[in-house]
């Protein structure tokens, strides 16, 4: 899989995800053709656009700030399984010893498809107010 699927983006762009933050798109929304977006105003009304997993990282925020903690993004692959994980995490001292960290996730999703994990995380966090929506 290279972008999100014709049903994902379709999803996305109910959620209010802007198409001008896509790169691909589907021509006539037909799976088998997955074309780069060239220029967003040259689209038919019958394609569809799509999201690399470069672009939905692009589209999710570095950090999230909540009560003075800064959450941060992150990515790796899980070793032992293969899995694809994002999280947002943060790590504070609480003012008991400075000597240990305590870590705080503020959400994560794991998937053995990266495009669908960053799919899963940008519906989140665009559900939970994190990501700015398109007006409707």
């Amino acid at each position: 899989m290279k972008a999100t699927t014709v049903e994902q983006s379709l999803h996305l762009i109910g959620l209010g995800l802007k198409k001008e933050s896509s790169d691909l798109y589907y021509y006539f929304g037909r799976e088998d053709e997955l074309e780069v977006i060239v220029n967003h105003s040259n689209l038919r009304d019958d394609d569809v656009v799509a999201w690399s997993f470069d672009r939905l990282l692009d589209v999710m925020p570095k950090s999230i700030i909540i009560n003075k903690r800064e959450y941060k993004k992150l990515l790796w692959q899980n070793p032992t399984w293969g899995d694809w994980v994002i999280c947002y995490e943060t790590k504070y001292y609480d003012g008991k010893t400075h000597i240990t960290a305590r870590y705080d996730n503020l959400h994560t999703v794991n998937n053995e498809n990266k495009i669908t994990a960053a799919y899963e995380m940008v519906c989140w966090l665009m559900e939970n107010g994190y990501i700015k929506t398109e007006e409707k």
